[in-house]
């Protein structure tokens, strides 16, 4: 699994703590996590999807994956 995060941390709404932990977690179990990047493209194939976006440095990156998950925040 990876994950894909616009801003500078994981659950940015939370404590700075609890977001490193959580964070360290998610490592410990395989997860990969980039922060600070953006999304350019996603595109279905025969495969399941490909994603292409701009790591914090700016360096385009390239994802293949079965399922891609989408979340875009939310309104209260």
């Amino acid at each position: 699994m990876t994950i894909l995060e616009a801003l500078p941390r994981v659950v940015p709404v939370e404590d700075e703590e609890i977001s490193a932990e959580l964070t360290k977690a998610f490592q410990k179990k395989g997860v990969q996590i980039f922060t600070s990047c953006a999304v350019e493209s996603m595109k279905k194939d025969a495969k399941g999807v490909t994603v292409s976006f701009k790591d914090k440095d700016g360096k385009a990156q390239t994802l293949q994956a079965e399922k891609l998950l989408l979340a875009v925040g939310r309104k209260r």
